[in-house]
């Protein structure tokens, strides 16, 4: 089977994000919801375009796989 890439994502929510969160894939599928008190979320997830959302604020952020190896670091 063919090797899928992956990366390393760390979400880290700053105090302006108190509420859920909504975390969801390339074709807005969800992949994760919580508080952003259940913060920092690890995880690793197939190299692709990421959506994460406040469900409060409706703030918005996409994040993007890297160039090149290593993990992703998000504040949001």
């Amino acid at each position: 089977a063919p090797r899928i890439e992956t990366m390393d994502v760390k979400i880290m929510f700053t105090a302006g994000h108190r509420g859920p969160i909504k975390l969801e894939g390339p074709a807005l599928e969800l992949i994760r919801q919580g508080d952003a008190a259940s913060g920092p979320w690890e995880d690793t997830l197939p190299r692709a375009t990421y959506l994460l959302t406040d469900l409060v604020t409706e703030e918005t952020r996409v994040i993007r796989p890297p160039t090149g190896e290593g993990e992703i670091h998000v504040e949001f």
